[in-house]
Order: C-alpha cells, then sequence, then structure tokens
C-alpha cells in the first residue's frame, strides 16, 4: 500500500497548514503510508486516525502530536521527540522507539506488541490499559508512570526504572521477563519478595 500523494504534499506545506486541511476534510483518513518524514518537525500536527504503518521517522519531532488511534506498525521512530504526544488507542506493533523520548505521552489503551522501547524515556507516561507483550522496555524509564492494568506479559524490563509508578501490581511484573534486574521502589521491590 501506498501513501496518498495528495495527503503527503499536504503535510508537507507545513503543521498550520495541515492542521486547517483536517478542520476542512474532517471525515478524511489521511494515508501517509511509508512516507520518509526523517527528522521532520511535525510538532502539535493532528494525525489523529492517519495510517502511518512503515513510515520513516527516525528523529521527527513529534512533540504535542495528536495520533489517537493511529496506525504507526512497523515505523521507525528512532529517537524521536513524542513528549506529551497523544497516542491513546494507538496502533505501534513491531515500531523502533529506541531511546525515543515520550515524557507525559499518553498511550492509554495503545497496542504496542513487540515494540522496541529499550533506553526510551517514559516518564510520567499515561499507559493505563496499554498491551506491552514482548516489548523491549530494557533499561526504558518509567518512573512516575501509570500502570494501571497494562499488560507487560514477556515484556523485557531488564535495568527499566519503574519507581514510583501508579497502577503497578506484583501479578503484572511477574508475567514479564527479568524484572529481578528492574528498579523498582524499596517498597515494592519488597512485595515482589
Amino acid at each position: 500500500m501506498m501513501a496518498n500523494p495528495e495527503h503527503v504534499a499536504e503535510l508537507k506545506k507545513g503543521v498550520q497548514s495541515w492542521n486547517q486541511w483536517r478542520q476542512r476534510y474532517p471525515d478524511v483518513i489521511p494515508n501517509l503510508t511509508s512516507s520518509n518524514w526523517v527528522e521532520v518537525d511535525l510538532s502539535n500536527a493532528n494525525l489523529q486516525m492517519a495510517n502511518m504503518s512503515g513510515a520513516n521517522l527516525l528523529g521527527t519531532i513529534l512533540i504535542g502530536a495528536e495520533l489517537r488511534c493511529a496506525n504507526l506498525a512497523n515505523t521507525d521512530l528512532l529517537g524521536g521527540l513524542l513528549n506529551g504526544a497523544d497516542m491513546s488507542r494507538a496502533h505501534l506493533c513491531w515500531t523502533r522507539l529506541f531511546g525515543a523520548n515520550l515524557d507525559s505521552a499518553t498511550l492509554a489503551g495503545a497496542d504496542l506488541y513487540g515494540v522496541d522501547l529499550g533506553r526510551a524515556i517514559l516518564s510520567k507516561s499515561n499507559l493505563m490499559g496499554a498491551s506491552l507483550m514482548e516489548t523491549d522496555l530494557s533499561e526504558a524509564n518509567l518512573q512516575r508512570a501509570q500502570l494501571l492494568g497494562t499488560n507487560l506479559y514477556n515484556a523485557n524490563l531488564h535495568r527499566a526504572v519503574l519507581r514510583k509508578v501508579e497502577g503497578l501490581t506484583v501479578s503484572q511484573i511477574k508475567t514479564a521477563h527479568n524484572w529481578d534486574g528492574a528498579f523498582f521502589s524499596e517498597e515494592f521491590r519488597m512485595r515482589l519478595g
């Protein structure tokens, strides 16, 4: 599947023009499949429900971007800046987010199956009800993140920082891999046994 050239051209005009276009055509679902946005500043862009699967977003700036229900499967967001982005219920399976900054991002209900979040910054992010099955969270910073109902089955938690997180249970942690090498608050570590 190829991106819609009209949609790509609209986004290349800049975020302000893009957001106005989205307001004029609210029923259009943007098709940006496999498009290239390397190191482009898309801060505050309205990409809600956009299909960006397979896109190259290496180093892309998506601070405060609206990505609710977007399809970002198999994208490369290595080192991306997604601080405060809303990715609620987004589809991110097999996406590369290694070293990305997702500080204060909303990922509630998102599907992050098999995602590489190694060394990512997820501090103060909302991951409530998200699926992190088979996700690599090695050396990721999840301090003060909200993890109520988050599925961590077979997630790699090697050296992940999970201090002062909200909603985390012992049973959630024990379904993950390498949790014994993660960093927890002293009180939570005692509950793990």
